[in-house]
């Protein structure tokens, strides 16, 4: 098995703990903000294995900045496709 919870409690933890503030999960408004923090805080002092979970609405937060980054970076102007005469 892969030592998620162990991985969030430790080097992933700062990571984490961004993604899931209130700030983040408010401003995105896709999941309770108070019921994320409150199994962050019971998972991170070691009192209850939520890391499954967590990592899931981690991921998933995640994603959302990454699509919001990339969204917001104008897409370079390609040159047309020139297609190759067949025998020429």
């Amino acid at each position: 098995m892969v030592p998620l919870d162990d991985w969030l409690r430790g080097p992933l933890k700062q990571w984490m703990g961004d993604l899931v503030s209130p700030e983040a999960l408010h401003r995105e408004g896709y999941f309770n903000p108070d019921a994320i923090r409150l199994r962050w805080n019971e998972h991170s002092e070691n009192k209850w294995n939520w890391g499954y979970s967590l990592w899931n609405v981690t991921m998933f937060q995640s994603w959302l900045e990454l699509e919001k980054r990339q969204t917001m970076q104008p897409r370079p102007l390609r040159a047309p496709l020139r297609t190759a005469s067949v025998g020429s």
